[in-house]
C-alpha cells in the first residue's frame, strides 16, 4: 500500500486479515475516484464531499448500515494516518459521522434464528473452513479463551470428533465432521503452531486466535445474513436460553454443557431470561 499505511498498521498492531481488509477498502476508495474524475487525484485535493460521494455510492449498491460505518471507519483511520505523518494539510473525513445504528424492534438474538441460518453459512462458497468452523464452535456457547485450543486436544473417532477445551468437552457429529476435518487438513495443520485456531500478524508473527479475529468473521455473518451482531457473549446466552427453555435442560445439565459451576450456570441462566423475555428465573 503507498504512503506506508501498511507499515502504520502493523505499528498499531493489526492483524493480517485487518490490514488486508483496510487495504483492499482504501484502493475500493481510490479506484472510485479515479473512475469518477477520470484522472487520479492528489491527496490534498480529496474533500469530504468526494467520500460521502464515495459511501453514497455503497448505499446504492446496496451496503448496509453496518458496513457503511465500517467503510467510515477505515476511511477515517486512513486519512488520520495521512495527517498525522504530514501528506495532507487537513483530514477531510474528520467531519465524517459513523451513522447511528438502531437496534430495530425484535432484533434480540435468537438461537433458533441462528440454526435456521447456519445450513446456509456452512455451504457458503464464500466461506473458508475457518469462518465455518468459528462458527459451529460459537454455537456452542465458547468464550474467546475457550478457542485456544491445542491440537493436541482433538481426538478423531469414526462417527465424532472429539474436541476438549479448557472448561469441556465438545463432540461433533454427522456433518460437523465434515466441516472440521477440512478446516483442520486444509488450514490447521499448515498453521506452525500447536493451536488449532491462530491470528497471523502482519509482520508473520504466529499467536493463539484473538478475539478481534474471531469478531470479524462473526460481523461478516451477522451483515450478510441479516441477523443481530454477533458477539460471542450473546451467542452464549441465546444458547442457555434455548437449553433452558425449549429444551428443559436444569441447572445441573447446563452447568455439565458449558463446563461451569452451577451458581454460575444459575446466574447464566438468569442473565439469559432477563436479556431476551427482560425477567429473571
Amino acid at each position: 500500500m503507498p504512503f506506508g499505511y501498511s507499515d502504520y498498521l502493523i505499528e498499531q498492531g493489526k492483524s493480517t486479515e485487518t490490514i488486508d481488509s483496510y487495504v483492499k477498502e482504501i484502493n475500493y476508495f481510490f479506484a472510485f475516484l479515479d473512475f469518477k474524475y477520470k484522472t487520479k487525484k492528489e491527496l490534498y485535493e480529496i474533500t469530504p464531499k468526494d467520500i460521502n460521494d464515495y459511501l453514497e455510492k455503497k448505499k446504492a449498491d446496496g451496503s448496509k448500515q453496518v458496513t457503511i460505518n465500517k467503510h467510515i471507519t477505515i476511511i477515517k483511520n486512513f486519512f488520520n494516518f495521512l495527517w498525522v505523518v504530514n501528506k495532507i494539510p487537513s483530514d477531510p473525513s474528520v467531519k465524517i459521522k459513523r451513522l447511528k445504528e438502531i437496534e430495530k424492534s425484535g432484533q434480540k438474538l435468537v438461537y433458533e434464528s441462528l440454526l435456521k441460518v447456519m445450513p446456509e453459512v456452512l455451504k457458503s462458497p464464500n466461506y473458508s473452513p475457518f469462518r465455518k468452523v468459528v462458527f459451529i464452535l460459537a454455537m456452542q456457547g465458547l468464550r474467546t479463551s475457550e478457542f485456544r485450543i491445542l491440537k493436541e486436544n482433538i481426538t478423531e473417532r469414526k462417527n465424532e470428533v472429539l474436541i476438549k477445551t479448557k472448561k469441556r468437552e465438545i463432540a461433533l457429529k454427522s456433518e460437523f465432521i465434515d466441516y472440521f476435518m477440512e478446516y483442520y487438513n486444509k488450514e490447521a495443520i499448515f498453521n506452525c503452531s500447536n493451536y488449532l485456531f491462530v491470528t497471523k500478524k502482519h509482520n508473520n508473527d504466529i499467536v493463539p486466535v484473538e478475539g478481534m479475529t474471531i469478531y470479524t468473521h462473526l460481523r461478516a455473518i451477522s451483515d450478510d445474513f441479516n441477523i443481530p451482531k454477533l458477539v460471542l457473549n450473546d451467542i452464549r446466552h441465546a444458547y442457555a436460553y434455548y437449553l433452558y427453555k425449549d429444551h428443559k435442560y436444569s441447572i445441573e445439565e447446563i452447568a455439565n454443557k458449558f463446563g461451569i459451576e452451577e451458581n454460575s450456570a444459575a446466574l447464566l441462566v438468569d442473565a439469559s431470561l432477563s436479556r431476551i423475555e427482560g425477567k429473571v428465573s
